[in-house]
């Protein structure tokens, strides 16, 4: 299977973790419920677009 650079930079780096529950969101894809969850939401420190071009 082959996918366009460009999406998959986009896929890793709008993940999000719930510090609180352990499920990941993604901020286009998948997005938080509410206000609440989406303030507590962090980035991996390997989500990152130099990680992903490394």
């Amino acid at each position: 299977m082959q996918v366009n650079e460009n999406i998959l930079v986009e896929r890793v780096v709008g993940r999000r973790l719930d510090p609180v529950t352990g499920k990941i969101y993604h901020l286009k894809y998948s997005p938080p419920e509410n206000e609440e969850i989406d303030r507590r939401l962090v980035q991996r420190f390997d989500d990152t677009e130099e990680k992903v071009n490394a």
